[in-house]
């Protein structure tokens, strides 16, 4: 799944939504402080540290579960959410998921 963000538009849509296996955000220049500063401003995620922003679980099911394609999503969501847990990239209270930031 790829979250896709432009801060120049001021959008932040997802992409890929069938695609469970990986999990990234495209920026513009991968410039995750801008990217983080729109996920925010959107209710969407935070800054993270350098390269990474978390993205709000909850928004991320919804925004995932309207772009899907297939029946399968919710399984596989919480497929993804659990590898996520187990190799540390969910915080700590589970509601955020930790993102490399990518160029689109």
């Amino acid at each position: 799944m790829i979250v896709r963000v432009d801060p120049a538009a001021g959008t932040v849509a997802v992409a890929e939504a069938d695609d469970l296996r990986r999990l990234a955000v495209a920026a513009p220049a991968a410039d995750a402080a801008a990217a983080g500063a729109l996920l925010a401003a959107r209710g969407a995620g935070a800054p993270g540290d350098e390269g990474h922003v978390w993205l709000d679980a909850a928004w991320l099911r919804r925004a995932g579960a309207a772009a899907a394609s297939g029946d399968g999503f919710a399984a596989g969501f919480d497929g993804m959410l659990a590898y996520a847990g187990a190799h540390g990239f969910l915080s700590d209270d589970g509601a955020a998921v930790r993102a490399h930031v990518v160029e689109p």
